[in-house]
């Protein structure tokens, strides 16, 4: 499991929960279906599973998600899945920030409780950046292609009114990550705070997510 350090915290310890989406869950998840699915894998742009029964990360459905979205703006799936990696990451910091219950937090008593105390600050933002494993320090707002440009991140909505392009196609990643978690139905984020073998009888756990990007702008 990744690390992470936070001033009077033991070491955190965090991942995915058990999150493996079927193909048909996936799909609705996505928007992916299961055909395209299959095409996609037939044709090199999925990775073959080793398996029997394809399965899919919560990592994996966020890029899918956002690639499957592009290829309606007539991109390739190849470089639709290269915006998805790049992007996929920040859908899941959005979902973390905008969806109650998104993260699962054990530990002691004291310690969940400053935790959770942490993601309603304005350290919030960060951590659930560290959480989704986000290289991108501030994820943008949504991905906007003006007459069919290569898709552009934005980190404000577009006035249309100001803008000259005839066509102008937007994915709005908040409620990109908002439909992913909604759908999952489930905590995308699992945190352990120090080792388990060192908690007492008081430990706890708790469920945080939520803050609202969108309620502090």
């Amino acid at each position: 499991m990744p690390t992470m350090e936070l001033a009077g915290l033991p070491v955190i310890n965090f991942g995915e929960p058990e999150l493996e989406l079927t193909p048909s869950e996936l799909e609705a998840a996505s928007g992916l279906t299961t055909e395209m699915q299959r095409v996609w894998r037939s044709r090199g742009q999925l990775q073959k599973e080793k398996r029997s029964h394809a399965r899919y990360s919560l990592r994996e459905t966020a890029v899918l998600l956002l690639a499957y979205e592009v290829t309606r703006w007539g991109i390739a799936p190849t470089e639709a899945i290269k915006i998805g990696k790049r992007y996929g990451p920040s859908i899941i910091q959005l979902a973390l920030f905008n969806v109650e219950g998104t993260c699962e937090i054990h530990g002691e008593r004291v310690h969940v409780e400053t935790l959770r105390n942490m993601l309603t600050e304005d350290s919030a933002e960060y951590i659930f950046r560290i959480l989704a494993q986000n290289e991108i320090d501030s994820p943008p707002r949504c991905l906007i292609s003006s007459d069919r440009s290569v898709p552009q991140a934005e980190f404000e909505y577009p006035h249309q009114d100001e803008d000259s392009s005839v066509s102008l196609q937007i994915i709005n990643l908040v409620n990109a990550g908002i439909q992913l978690a909604v759908r999952i139905g489930r905590p995308l984020v699992k945190v352990e705070i120090g080792q388990r073998e060192s908690w007492s009888k008081d430990a706890v756990r708790r469920l945080a997510g939520g803050t609202g990007l969108e309620k502090r702008n």
